[in-house]
């Protein structure tokens, strides 16, 4: 069996096949049994530097470098995460925060508007941000934040 890659990253090195699967299942949750790497690699797997991909911040956002999370064990590692950096210098954790395939400008769109009627949304200061006057959503999902336009608004609110 041949061993699971993520992003063109080995699930693990230098280990026994028995070993590793104890600290997937701890790291992971899944066995190396379980069809989800497949899954995983065949959603995601593809992406690569430069790529677009739907992040934690509800827009698409490209792909600056791609960042590896090993756990030494003995003489090998097992892939603990792996960290999506974008251009901006932010980052999604593929283990927490589940970046996921591109979404549509629409699709961009819609999840703006939810963000905007949660009652929260003001006491998080997600109306300023998401608000269309600070942030633009452009044809490919990704967006144009004026951050100018947001720290003004936000010292006005103080």
């Amino acid at each position: 069996m041949k061993i699971p890659k993520l992003f063109g990253l080995p699930l693990y090195v230098n280990m026994k096949r028995r070993v590793v699967n104890k600290y997937v299942k701890r790291f992971w949750g899944y066995s190396l049994k379980n069809s989800c790497w497949d899954s995983l690699d065949q959603h995601l797997g593809h992406l690569k530097v430069g790529d677009l991909f739907f992040g934690c911040g509800g827009y698409n956002q490209r792909i600056a470098s791609i960042k590896s999370n090993y756990f030494g064990v003995g003489n090998g590692r097992v892939l603990v995460d792996a960290a999506l950096v974008n251009d901006v210098g932010g980052s999604c954790s593929l283990k927490y925060c589940r970046p996921e395939v591109p979404k549509t400008q629409t699709q961009v769109e819609e999840f703006r508007q939810r963000v905007l009627i949660n009652p929260k949304a003001r006491e998080w200061n997600w109306d300023v941000t998401y608000s269309p006057e600070v942030m633009t959503v452009n044809l490919d999902g990704t967006v144009n934040i004026n951050l100018e336009l947001e720290k003004k608004l936000l010292s006005e609110r103080k």
